[in-house]
């Protein structure tokens, strides 16, 4: 019955998208807290055919928080082309930031991004709120669990972090980035006490940059305590993807390489797990 009721929420969705904009066909799916029901969805518009229309979607951003509840970022694009010039084309593009266990949803924000002047005159991408809801009771039990892992409160205002990444030298920006900077800092003053607040933090390249600075630190004859050395663990094994800079090479790399790398480098055993793990 419930296999039943989904394939009719579909086909409902699916004569749906003439009718309305992709933007409010997402929305309407998402009030459904169903992580399945809006994958079906994103695949039905990416072979949807229409003679000047495409759609495409990909993930920008999927990975654990804490005991299977992971952050996710969607991105989904809209092209039109021009009916006089096939040149020309409007792109529209929309990203859904998600919390799930398992295919529920936990929250949801559905964002339209648009290009917006600022008080310079220089156009900047701007996040335009579409619609966001929460789960109540999901996002509770997230932040309990958040809580007796941690803890601390989960901040939510460091979740779906895309601008950090975890490196020593970025060709990007020419240099090293700014928390390997900061990072550096805090070695120098055996800063423990910010190391194990980024360790506690849910951006995963923040905890990075932490257990580096930690092992750093043990390296020199600072005594690692049993609370630290939990925490690590939990971080390494931990599912999904940092963003790893390095030289020219900017992309994601699973957060369980990334941890044996930096454990490698100062413990005996220098063996790290191949990308194919």
């Amino acid at each position: 019955m419930a296999r039943f009721i989904f394939t009719l929420t579909l086909m409902f969705t699916c004569l749906m998208v003439q009718a309305q904009s992709a933007g409010e066909n997402l929305k309407n799916q998402l009030v459904h807290f169903d992580y399945n029901e809006l994958k079906a969805t994103l695949d039905y518009y990416k072979d949807f055919k229409e003679p000047r229309i495409t759609y495409r979607w990909s993930t920008k951003l999927k990975r654990e928080i804490v005991d299977n509840y992971t952050e996710e970022i969607i991105a989904f694009v809209e092209r039109e082309q021009d009916a006089d010039n096939a040149a020309i084309s409007t792109l529209r593009t929309h990203h859904i930031k998600l919390i799930r266990k398992d295919s529920s949803l936990v929250f949801y924000k559905l964002v339209h991004l648009k290009n917006v002047k600022d008080s310079d005159g220089n156009w900047v991408p701007t996040e335009v709120r579409v619609a966001v809801d929460t789960a109540d009771v999901s996002w509770q039990l997230l932040q309990q669990r958040y809580q007796q892992v941690y803890g601390v409160a989960l901040n939510y205002h460091e979740l779906f972090t895309t601008d950090l990444a975890y490196g020593k030298a970025c060709g990007l920006i020419g240099g090293a980035p700014p928390y390997r900077i900061k990072l550096d800092e805090l070695i120098a003053q055996r800063d423990t006490a910010t190391l194990y607040q980024w360790l506690r933090s849910p951006a995963v390249e923040l905890q990075l940059y932490a257990i580096d600075g930690f092992y750093q630190l043990h390296h020199k004859g600072l005594f690692m305590r049993s609370n630290v050395r939990r925490l690590i663990a939990v971080v390494a094994q931990k599912r999904g993807e940092a963003y790893q800079c390095g030289g020219c090479i900017y992309m994601r790399l699973p957060i369980r390489l990334l941890v044996a790398r930096i454990k490698g480098k100062y413990e005996d055993n220098d063996e790290t797990p191949s990308l194919k793990h």
